[in-house]
């Protein structure tokens, strides 16, 4: 026993000294049937020399060995998987030279080290080596790691895709890279053993590996065959950066304060102060000395008025009278000016009211052939066209970006989170996990009703009924890498499971039956590695790409979580992209917006079904519907008031006597009629604008029928008021000849009594007298035909007197209305426009229409109302005795009725001309009550009873008239109150002012365009609340830029050897300081990619031709007579020809497991290829980078994120043609960059 423990102990020191003095441990593969994983031979000899083959391997991957006849511890077939293997991290670490000759220093000296032995330790089964532990120093190591930590890959971090998490370290990278399982492609395990630098020098046992390596900002030096680099650009190195400050975009000024209150608080309330005092001051002193400025502002119109003036005058000094000389020529000019303005609508009155039938025919004929514009009427929903300007930059932004590149996607969006928000913790199964909480968004059960709802989503198949047969989802859906892979670009944490539920379902168990991996190992594994095609540890064959072959980045499908923790979600995103077209009425936007008003039903029913989920959704086609629909609805506000208004003015517009005259005074016609006229002016000006092909928004239907409405109806009680109690009409009154005829008539009977008393007592009297009265009866007839004359000239007198006197008024305040309307069409926003432009001429037509329509109604009603015939039910009328002149005798014709006339005359002519311009004018009334009430005068002898007849009059006015001159007009026109009412209207005014530069936001929120009641406001909350990222910005650079020549890629593009002003790298700088700069990730570039996939020195699956041809293999062929793509490069870039060559190919190329960076799916749609006439080559148009905005909530974040990504971009291109102009206005130039955003 003893002896067999003596031999263990001497072998076991036999073979520890024997490794100890031997240089290598492995030589050679010994088996190779698992291609990812062979297995290396053991091997305790010293190093060898290689074949010439060999050689050249050596020298490319690792020339730091190819030295003079190397020895080393490899052979050519270890070197071979080497490099095939060191391809892949070559695609992810390359763009950084630091990074991967680091890389290669690491793991060439674990392959080929002649002195391996020193520092690997190796765990062996029979002639095959298990596992290996690899000792190095903490230098080196960190070295390597510091070196790669900031390279960029696609919009994220090429270590985080080798580490297997965002928060990657140091021992989380080594220990991934020496897996071989769970997705790793370590031949076999390894260890690694990082040891103190120091402590190794101080111990003889320990040779740990190391090198100085290189810093990412120090260049790599060409050694044999490989050709080195220059230092990593500052995207992939911070410390490559400059050191001067960022030059950030220019943030808000904040609100300057003085002892924390804001500076135009202060001025406004200064301001106040003075005004307030000065005006008190002035208002005292004129108290207290009784300064009286009458004399100064008064100006004659008539003669008493310039005795008047010229009496006080007297008393005024020079200065005085100079100033009261400026202002009476202002009143004469203005009485000028109304005096013309009235003697024209006098003409036009007296026109329409010889003639109203004709006019109203003429007026509707008008409307009608205006109204023939609806069968050219066109109706804008579309957001973009409402509120954008076809000139603006924006405008021509998107237009640009439209022709180029297509319309951006229909985008159909769900928010979804559990109302029960309560985190849970997930139990560790296994070494890849651990004790962890977790939000509610990604529990299990919630995530099967996810699973469920996309499912559904996609299952939905609608009928369209032009094709006669029905689609679904994959029809209309944005497919990346069609036609090799037909599956929809769709992002969601269902994708990171390639929407499988069976993969959902699984649990990776261990040997024993325990489960090790779960859902949430893989959900965390491509949250973290979204680029990854596989390695996850629930299944090392599964990858994290969606069923479309596109990434799905965690920060779009998530929802709810603090930072980059997404254990912590709370909620999560499904984004659906559609694919869309320039063309509105193409078959396959109707199809489209067919499938969405499905899909809008399905999760409305959804989301009904699962009262336990909150549920925030929206579709392309949301905010036209929902716009549409409020215009819809307001259509029967629209009619309700007018029905309102149309009751309001028939039962209001009329003066009411008595019960019995009630159908006399009413005037429903006139008011109805009114109300059809407003009405029929916005008819008329939609009609007359869409004949000009001016589309119509809904703003216009909700709005202006109100606008015009009210604008109406003041017009219409203006007039009739005017007609009733009109001034300065001379005794133009139907009463006056009623009064007259009463008059007269009495006095015949007087007379006929006295002559039939004295002469004819008898019978036979009594026949002569009947007989008279028969004789005189035709004369009575041509007596009742010149009192319905007179009346008919005494009702058009009254209204050529009210169009006169209102006319004026009416014209300048729609004249005033229309002008400020046409001024609001000079804005560039077409919805403000079209909107101002359609108002514009609603108000002129009901200017016309109201003039020549309304008093032609006014008229004809005025005939009516003097007949005493019915409202409505014309052919009734109201008995009256004086309407009937039986009893008129012969002696009316001793003063006829023209005397009247002449009397009437006399009496208008009689009042001073310029006594239209004064308002203390006497009036005799046209309404109800006067009309039986009134005693008017015909000689001069009567003129004393005119204070009775005004009094009188008086009370014809409304109840409301009575009010207003009785009560508020004394209290308002009051020497106390003027003084405060100008101090309260100054203090409004101020304060206004004050909070008008810091609260007025340049910006339009899309909730005030929804509906209180609208499932987008819900939605709209959402995207504010939940979403952790903002809207996708593209950087494009337009048509013209050289991309061949190196200066032209250097402007461009973010790996090594480009400029520091590149646009990749301002890009990736502002991402850094994403609070500021709104960007919160470096842009994809498609350019740096290329180089990586062209590069002969990377990957070696990726650019390949077949052998003696030109045809490209595909990324997954495993043909051996696929080979390197022979290109060229020179510092890294190749020449012209190549670089348009094998352009095409690379955006033709699929993304996969041996080439990551396939452009395909990423770039195919952001790179416009055009053909070159001269060359009959391949040229690079226009083509854009992609960035995402960080979270955008308020309407100013908007504003100001397309601000700073303005300045980004006018920053570059500044750079090209080194000048500070202004690129971001006016037209869009060829070889140049801007921005474009979607929201």
């Amino acid at each position: 026993m003893v002896v067999r423990i003596t031999s263990y102990i001497f072998v076991y020191f036999f073979l520890r000294v024997h490794f100890a003095s031997s240089d290598c441990i492995w030589y050679g593969i010994c088996e190779s049937s698992d291609p990812v994983h062979p297995r290396y031979c053991s091997y305790n000899g010293t190093a060898k020399a290689l074949s010439n083959d060999g050689f050249k391997v050596l020298s490319k991957l690792c020339p730091n060995y190819a030295v003079g006849n190397a020895k080393v511890c490899c052979d050519e077939s270890q070197l071979d998987f080497f490099s095939r293997s060191a391809s892949l991290a070559a695609m992810l670490l390359k763009r950084c030279p630091a990074c991967f000759a680091n890389f290669r220093l690491l793991f060439c000296a674990m392959t080929c080290d002649p002195n391996q032995a020193q520092f690997i330790t190796p765990a062996i089964n029979g002639k095959l080596v298990e596992s290996i532990t690899y000792t190095l120093t903490d230098h080196m190591a960190d070295t390597f790691f510091n070196s790669c930590k900031e390279v960029t890959f696609g919009s994220g971090r090429a270590i985080s895709l080798m580490c297997g998490t965002v928060d990657c370290t140091r021992q989380l990278l080594l220990e991934n890279l020496g897996k071989s399982t769970g997705g790793g492609r370590s031949p076999f395990d390894i260890h690694f053993n990082v040891v103190n630098s120091l402590a190794y020098r101080n111990n003889p046992n320990i040779r740990p590996f190391d090198s100085p390596g290189y810093q990412c900002n120090q260049p790599v030096p060409k050694r044999a065959s490989d050709p080195g680099g220059s230092a990593c650009s500052c995207v992939d190195c911070s410390s490559s950066c400059s050191s001067e400050p960022p030059d950030l975009p220019p943030q808000p000024s904040k609100p300057k304060e003085i002892f924390g209150i804001d500076v135009w608080l202060i001025s406004g309330y200064i301001v106040f102060s003075v005004l307030t005092i000065t005006f008190s001051t002035y208002h005292i002193i004129k108290l207290v000395y009784n300064y009286d400025n009458a004399s100064i502002c008064s100006c004659w119109t008539s003669a008493s008025d310039k005795e008047h003036l010229i009496h006080h005058q007297h008393q005024l000094t020079q200065t005085e009278s100079q100033q009261a000389n400026r202002i009476c020529l202002l009143a004469y000019l203005t009485a000028y000016f109304n005096k013309i303005l009235t003697k024209m609508f006098r003409s036009l009155g007296g026109i329409i009211v010889q003639h109203p039938l004709i006019v109203l025919v003429i007026s509707l004929v008008v409307i009608l052939i205006l109204s023939g514009g609806f069968v050219f009427l066109q109706v804008t929903t579309d957001p973009v066209e409402l509120w954008s300007g076809k000139e603006s930059r924006s405008r021509l932004e998107k237009n640009y970006f439209d022709q180029q590149f297509g319309p951006f996607y229909r985008i159909e969006q769900i928010i979804i989170q559990p109302k029960n928000s309560s985190n849970f913790t997930h139990k560790a199964l296994g070494d890849a996990s651990g004790d962890a909480l977790f939000g509610a968004g990604l529990n299990k059960d919630f995530l099967l009703k996810v699973i469920d709802l996309q499912s559904r989503i996609q299952a939905v198949s609608v009928y369209f009924e032009p094709e006669q047969r029905s689609f679904n989802l994959s029809d209309i859906c944005f497919q990346p890498l069609e036609p090799d892979n037909h599956g929809c670009a769709i992002t969601s944490p269902i994708e990171y499971f390639q929407n499988n539920l069976t993969l959902f379902n699984t649990v990776r168990k261990s040997d024993f039956d325990l489960p090790i991996n779960d859902y949430l190992d893989h959900l965390l594994f491509c949250t973290e590695a979204p680029l990854s095609t596989s390695g996850s540890p629930l299944d090392p064959t599964a990858g994290c790409l969606s069923s479309s072959g596109m990434p799905v980045l965690p920060q779009v499908a998530l929802a709810s979580f603090n930072a980059s923790f997404y254990n912590g979600s709370r909620g999560v995103v499904l984004t659906f992209l559609v694919r869309n077209t320039l063309d509105p009425k193409s078959i396959h936007i109707q199809k489209a917006k067919l499938w969405e008003s499905h899909y809008l039903k399905l999760v409305s029913e959804w989301k009904h079904n699962n009262t336990d989920l909150s549920v925030s959704f929206q579709a392309e086609r949301s905010v036209e519907d929902e716009i549409e629909r409020q215009s819809t609805s307001d259509i029967s506000t629209i009619a309700i008031s007018y029905i309102v208004m149309f009751i309001y003015v028939s039962l209001f517009l009329g003066t009411y006597r008595s019960f019995k005259t009630i159908f006399v005074d009413m005037r429903i016609t006139l008011g109805f009629a009114g109300v059809l006229i407003v009405l029929a002016s916005v008819v008329a000006s939609v009609g007359f604008w869409s004949y000009f092909k001016l589309p119509i928004t809904l703003i216009i239907i909700e709005v202006i029928p109100f606008l015009v409405l009210a604008i109406g109806v003041d017009n219409i009680f203006i007039l009739v008021h005017e007609f009733e109690h009109g001034r300065n009409v001379s005794i133009n009154d139907v009463k006056l000849l009623q009064q007259y005829i009463r008059q007269y008539n009495e006095e015949k009977k007087v007379k006929q009594r006295q002559l039939n008393n004295e002469s004819l007592n008898n019978l036979n009297g009594s026949m002569l007298n009947l007989t008279q009265n028969e004789q005189h009866h035709p004369e009575e007839q041509d007596q009742s035909n010149n009192f319905s004359e007179a009346v008919k000239k005494l009702v058009e007198d009254r209204i050529v007197e009210t169009v006169g006197n209102v006319g004026p008024s009416i014209l300048l305040t729609g004249l005033s209305e229309s002008v400020a309307f046409f001024c609001g069409s000079l804005t560039t926003m077409p919805a403000v426009r079209v909107f101002a432009l359609y108002a514009a001429m609603a108000v002129v037509f009901n200017f016309l229409l109201q003039i020549f329509a309304f008093i032609a109604l006014l008229t004809l009603d005025g005939r009516r109302y003097v007949s005493r015939r019915f409202d409505v039910l014309f052919c009734m009328k109201l008995d009256d005795e004086l309407d009937n002149l039986k009893e008129v005798q012969e002696t009316i014709t001793s003063r006829p009725l023209t005397a009247i006339n002449d009397i009437i005359k006399a009496n208008s002519v009689g009042n001073d001309a310029n006594k239209v311009f004064s308002s203390d004018s006497d009036s005799l009334s046209l309404s109800s009550t006067a009309m039986d009430d009134d005693i008017h005068e015909i000689d001069l002898a009567e003129q004393q009873q005119r204070p009775e007849v005004n009094k009188n009059a008086s009370a014809t006015h409304s109840w409301l008239h009575y009010a207003v001159a009785n009560f508020l007009s004394p209290v308002i026109l009051s020497g106390w109150a003027r003084p405060c009412i100008i101090i309260v209207s100054l203090a409004w005014l101020c304060f206004a002012a004050a909070i008008l530069p810091n609260g007025l936001h340049l910006s339009l929120d899309q909730k005030l365009s929804m509906p209180t009641d609208s499932y987008m406001l819900d939605y709209f909350n959402a995207l504010d609340n939940d979403l952790r990222v903002g809207p996708p910005v593209y950087f494009v650079v337009t048509e013209g830029h050289n991309f061949t020549t190196l200066d032209g890629q250097n402007q461009v593009c973010g790996g090594t050897g480009c400029s520091n002003t590149s646009l990749i790298q301002e890009i990736s700088s502002a991402a850094v300081y994403a609070n500021r700069s709104w960007i919160a990730s470096p842009a994809s570039s498609w350019l740096d990619d290329y180089f990586d996939w062209i590069d002969p020195s990377g990957s070696t699956l990726c650019c390949r031709i077949y052998q003696n041809t030109s045809k490209f293999c595909p990324p997954d062929s495993t043909d051996a007579n696929c080979t390197q793509c022979p290109v060229y490069l020179d510092n890294g870039r190749p020449n012209p020809i190549d670089f348009y060559y094998y352009l095409p190919q690379f955006l033709r190329e699929n993304p996969g497991s041996n080439c990551p960076k396939g452009g395909k799916a990423a770039y195919s749609v952001g790179v416009r290829l055009l053909h070159d006439n001269i060359s009959n080559g391949t040229l690079v148009g226009a083509n854009y980078f992609m960035a995402y905005h960080s979270v955008l909530k308020k309407p100013d974040d908007y504003v100001n994120a397309l601000k700073a990504a303005r300045y980004y971009a006018n920053k570059v291109t500044q750079s090209w043609y080194a000048t500070t102009d202004d690129y971001t206005k006016g037209p869009i130039r060829n070889n140049s960059v801007f921005p474009y955003r979607l929201a």
